[in-house]
């Protein structure tokens, strides 16, 4: 029996075609979460409805009611390529009051009350940089490897802020760092830490889900070899890092 005393944030996240949805209690542990597809193929409307309906999924699998909820966190990756072409204009654009009402209307008024919607990958840099390093190291790169395969830098006089990085290289060399496979070539990567002097490497996505995967020996491989010494770290709520920023900012905004 969870403690109904305790205070719940709920983060959603829409990244590309996938939306993620996660309750987190107190202490940051996911207590309950829930995955649905966006479907952007059927209009703006239609997501906004799976955005929410998924976020009850897990407020339900938290076995929670939704006035338990103090707060919630909406991170979108604008953008990010959305198929089709005439949708990518809903999603790549601010986040305006209309549409935040759109959204809020398909929620229970004790979730839309309290809600805060934000950018997914400077947020989440941001959240990792500032509340779970404490702002240390000075400067971080984070790789994300699920909707975008752009590297996003940031540091900590410029917090909330995560600049897109573009290297001088082939498409093919951006990709590779973010590849499970054995031809793993961590020539962009490499490129960016020393172009950004960066300290810390902060990789969100399926591809570096679990620490021990053999992409992730290789990625320390090939600092090591470079005589790159910085941490390498990987959010504790994996996949679901996104909901999990999403709540810290929900949490942040709303005390």
């Amino acid at each position: 029996m969870k403690q109904q005393s305790q205070i719940y944030h709920l983060g959603l996240e829409l990244a590309g075609e996938q939306i993620r949805a996660g309750v987190f209690d107190g202490a940051w542990r996911l207590i309950g979460k829930a995955t649905r597809s966006a479907k952007k193929n059927r209009g703006f409307e239609e997501v906004l409805q799976r955005m929410a309906r998924c976020a009850l999924d897990a407020v339900d699998e938290a076995d929670l009611l939704p006035e338990k909820i103090a707060a919630m966190g909406v991170l979108t990756d604008y953008g990010a390529q959305s198929k089709p072409a005439e949708f990518q204009g809903e999603i790549a654009r601010e986040w305006t009051p209309e549409m935040l009402n759109q959204l809020a209307a398909h929620l229970p008024i004790s979730l839309n009350s309290h809600l805060v919607v934000g950018k997914l990958h400077p947020t989440l840099l941001w959240t990792v940089h500032e509340l779970e390093l404490a702002g240390q190291p000075n400067r971080m790169l984070g790789v994300f490897a699920d909707s975008t395969t752009e590297y996003r830098y940031a540091d900590r006089f410029d917090p909330g802020e995560a600049r897109v990085i573009h290297p001088d290289l082939p498409p093919e060399a951006v990709e590779s760092a973010m590849s499970e496979d054995r031809a793993f070539d961590p020539t962009a990567l490499l490129s960016i830490v020393r172009q950004t002097h960066a300290e810390a490497l902060l990789l969100v996505g399926k591809p570096f889900r679990d620490d021990k995967l053999p992409v992730m020996k290789r990625i320390r491989e090939a600092l090591k070899n470079a005589g790159l010494e910085l941490a390498v770290y990987i959010p504790v709520a994996g996949e679901f890092a996104g909901a999990w920023a999403g709540a810290r900012l929900a949490a942040k905004t709303f005390g």
